[in-house]
């Protein structure tokens, strides 16, 4: 009768182990789930804030393009500088299609700026594709997904 005791306990100590061993695993993996999750919301966040920045230089070149001719060189050039830093910061932790879509609107900016617009068109009409085009990239980037 001794022996069944013993196989008992060793039955019983094997089941805890195992048990304990588990439990250790799923929560190792769970832990690490949130730090993934973590990583990609920071990420997110990162991208929000330097597409909104590049938003907000955009339409402050847009506006200076519009009224261009009573801006100086030196008020051209700051614009421009905006501009243009925003879209490196921006194209430095954003996918390719996001980095095309920006590249082609800040240079469609770019141009309106320094050298106006095709008679009769005002600049929101000449940028109005490339705005489409980013703000579509811009919200594919920005989309949410549990992959």
């Amino acid at each position: 009768m001794g022996w069944i005791a013993v196989v008992g306990t060793l039955a019983g100590t094997v089941i805890g182990m195992i048990g304990t061993i588990a439990g250790q695993r799923v929560a190792a993996s769970a832990a690490e789930s949130r730090e993934r999750l973590q990583r990609r919301a920071a990420l997110r966040g990162e991208r929000k804030t330097a597409v909104d920045a590049f938003l907000e230089a955009a339409q402050e070149t847009e506006v200076a393009a519009g009224s261009r001719e009573s801006l100086s060189d030196t008020e051209k050039a700051h614009v421009a500088k905006q501009l243009w830093s925003r879209h490196k910061q921006l194209t430095l932790i954003c996918s390719d299609e996001l980095s095309t879509a920006a590249d082609d609107l800040a240079n469609k900016l770019g141009h309106c700026l320094w050298h106006g617009t095709p008679e009769g068109q005002r600049v929101y009409e000449v940028i109005a594709d490339h705005t489409r085009l980013f703000r579509q990239a811009a919200k594919a980037e920005l989309t949410w997904s549990e992959q």
